[in-house]
């Protein structure tokens, strides 16, 4: 992007990119690989994964359960694309084991994959903490509230509207 003559961005453009944020992220979606390349994957994702088991047993305990287990899958892989890319296919087979429905399952999980409390959780988080309009703090205290306000309304949401439209938390 920056060759001579050939390049969109000229010296002044490069050098006021922050090229720490693309090594962030580029680390962070290499996690999941590195930790499939070393067999490491299987034993942190059973363990993540197998305390939920005996709390799936309704819909609000599957919203929940899963919400929560989410939350804190998303502490160890701070990256959502390495969070479901390492724990989605798990999650399914997981699922079409005990009888619950795939669909709301990764649904559910998904969602949760989509917030966070700190900024490493996303490169979009950091890059725009780079820039330095808002605090660390501000960023903490956001986060809390959205969280505790996105697992209520998805609690809702299963119980309520999901029959509605012929979603099922079971197969």
């Amino acid at each position: 992007m920056s060759l001579p003559k050939i390049g969109v961005l000229d010296r002044k453009a490069v050098k006021q990119n922050n090229f720490l944020v693309i090594i962030f992220s580029a680390g962070a979606i290499s996690m999941g690989n590195v930790l499939l390349q070393t067999n490491t994957l299987p034993l942190l994702t059973e363990r993540a994964i197998g305390w939920m088991e005996p709390l799936l047993r309704g819909p609000i305990s599957f919203t929940l359960m899963l919400y929560l287990g989410g939350f804190f899958y998303h502490f160890i892989f701070a990256n959502r694309q390495s969070m479901l890319i390492t724990s989605l296919p798990v999650l399914l087979v997981f699922a079409h084991a005990h009888g619950l429905d795939l669909v709301s399952l990764a649904l559910l999980w998904t969602i949760r994959g989509g917030g966070g409390l700190f900024i490493y959780q996303s490169g979009v988080y950091v890059l725009g903490y780079s820039y330095g309009y808002f605090q660390a703090r501000d960023f903490f205290k956001i986060g809390v509230a959205l969280t505790v306000i996105e697992g209520i309304l998805l609690v809702l949401l299963v119980k309520l509207y999901w029959p509605l439209i012929g979603m099922n938390w079971l197969r």
